[in-house]
């Protein structure tokens, strides 16, 4: 769950702490993109 998210745009950018019970916190770049781009980055992966 996001907790009090900034309005975002295609192209933002945005760092997401994901917690764990077992393994811990990890830290990940959310990278903000359109339906269209997702579709675009996708196409081939297997």
């Amino acid at each position: 769950m996001l907790m009090q998210p900034k309005p975002l745009r295609a192209g933002d950018h945005f760092t997401l702490t994901l917690s764990f019970s077992r393994s811990g916190d990890i830290t990940t770049r959310v990278d903000v993109v359109t339906p269209d781009e997702l579709v675009d980055r996708t196409e081939g992966a297997a």
